[in-house]
């Protein structure tokens, strides 16, 4: 699927549209990040603190 996306224009427009921005930058590696969060760790206390952050 990504090899498809990637041929495409869908990724150019992606790097151009979404990543033409430090901060948008940033902001998509910390959401990307803390997508992930739970499957690197399953300590309940720091997911709830996470959550409600």
């Amino acid at each position: 699927m990504f090899k498809y996306l990637a041929n495409k224009k869908y990724w150019r427009n992606f790097q151009g549209e979404i990543l033409a921005l430090p901060t948008r930058t940033i902001l998509f590696v910390a959401a990307v990040l803390l997508l992930f969060l739970p499957l690197a760790t399953t300590d309940a206390y720091l997911l709830r603190i996470i959550t409600l952050a």
